[in-house]
């Protein structure tokens, strides 16, 4: 068995453009494996892979979920004292809470996160983010789009907390608890 990584959407492509496919299974985000599924993904074969025992509700034509998580707001406990943002409206907020913020900017992957948060701001109710209005989400990220940095890895969103390049961060739930009991350790 042969690994590679990290997963690079761009290498799939060229992989099917190239009728070279050397990767079997990847890791991807689950928006892309659903709009990709009949055209760089091939749809599983249910006699290699048994989906019968999955909610239905998380299974793909073409995918499967490996990991489930979701994406939190961390801070600077430094920055921000006794007044920490607590929302992601105070993510949002530069004015209460001034410096630099770190959200996902993976090249093509739209994975949940940003878009959402920036709607949920803007005033659109939990129940009614789908289909997501993308340009009114951009709008919003827009508003802050100066204070904004963007990682691709979630190595990286640990590291720009870390660092003090950034008071706040969008982070996958396990880099924020990974970062968190880390940080607890040396007394940060």
């Amino acid at each position: 068995m042969l690994s590679d990584g990290p997963t690079d959407y761009t290498k799939i492509k060229a992989q099917v453009d190239a009728k070279n496919v050397t990767w079997d299974v990847t890791d991807t985000d689950t928006l892309w494996a659903k709009r990709e599924c009949g055209k760089l993904l091939m749809p599983l074969d249910p006699k290699i892979v048994d989906t019968s025992k999955l909610p239905k509700e998380m299974g793909g034509k073409c995918s499967v979920p490996a990991m489930s998580y979701g994406v939190v707001l961390m801070y600077d406990k430094k920055k921000f004292g006794g007044n920490p943002p607590k929302s992601w409206a105070d993510f949002f907020n530069t004015g209460k809470y001034p410096g630099k913020r770190a959200i996902p900017g993976i090249p093509s992957d739209a994975s949940p996160g940003a878009l959402e948060a920036a709607l949920l701001v803007d005033g659109v109710a939990p129940d009614r983010l789908y289909p997501l209005n993308v340009d009114r989400a951009l709008k919003k990220l827009t508003s802050v789009r100066s204070s904004l940095v963007f990682w691709d890895t979630g190595a990286r969103s640990q590291q720009l907390l870390e660092s003090g390049e950034v008071s706040m961060a969008m982070v996958w739930s396990g880099r924020a608890y990974a970062a968190g009991l880390e940080l607890f350790e040396h007394g940060g």
